[in-house]
């Protein structure tokens, strides 16, 4: 509609590539704007003390703390400022961390990225979506008997005991390769373009690492990666 308010987006990570990525995202959209962009606490926080934006899309794994600092001040001094986590993370500690500290929804970087604006949007209209993978997380972990020890799905899916898993033998490194890229939140056809291999190839591996994980999806896929140690959840290693 003409004339119709955009809501601003402060948009905080410290990758540059998921930050540019992102924000050209947003901008695309009639009914969002990039509001600032910040690469740390300190940043962020310089902004927030000028102005508000109606939601601030934060990242867990900041270079001088964790994001749950900006949603914890966000909640004390800005409550009408919606928080949005977007990061790698999706252990129980960081959820609930970010969930008591005020976040309204819960999101992996790893989620289908056009679903991303779609989840914006949700918490601005005051619901509060949070990833399938970080979800099925927590219920397991709250269905784990009390007494027992924390057993990673992922090694408990491969192994069925609590054998060591032989990471090297997992995936291949090509598999990898494309499974950081998944990671960072690049579909199928931008990782063929990426790496060069045909389109039609990098769905086969994909189809491939769901299998070897025993996954039906983009964010339980990194997240078992993760919790394995076949890759990183730092976006820039």
């Amino acid at each position: 509609m003409l004339g119709q308010r955009r809501s601003g987006i402060l948009v905080v990570d410290d990758n540059a590539e998921w930050r540019t990525r992102i924000c050209s995202e947003i901008n695309s959209d009639d009914a969002l704007c990039v509001w600032g962009e910040a690469s740390s606490i300190k940043e962020a926080g310089s902004l927030l003390k000028k102005d508000k934006p109606a939601l601030a899309q934060i990242d867990l794994g900041l270079p001088d703390g964790g994001g749950e600092a900006i949603i914890t001040w966000l909640s004390q001094y800005a409550p009408n400022v919606e928080s949005l986590v977007l990061t790698m993370f999706g252990d129980e500690h960081h959820v609930i961390s970010a969930i008591q500290a005020g976040a309204s929804g819960y999101l992996l970087k790893c989620d289908d990225p056009a679903q991303i604006l779609t989840n914006i949007k949700l918490v601005l209209d005051g619901k509060s979506p949070i990833s399938p993978a970080v979800a099925r997380h927590i219920l397991k972990s709250a269905r784990r008997p009390v007494g027992t020890d924390a057993i990673p799905s992922a090694i408990s899916s491969h192994s069925g005991t609590r054998q060591s898993v032989d990471k090297k033998s997992i995936l291949t490194p090509t598999e990898i390769d494309v499974l950081n890229y998944i990671a960072k939140g690049f579909t199928g056809p931008e990782i063929a373009n990426i790496t060069g291999k045909s389109v039609n190839t990098v769905p086969v591996h994909i189809k491939n690492i769901y299998r070897k994980l025993s996954v039906s999806g983009r964010g339980e896929a990194v997240f078992h990666a993760i919790q394995l140690g076949l890759i990183s959840a730092n976006l820039d290693h």
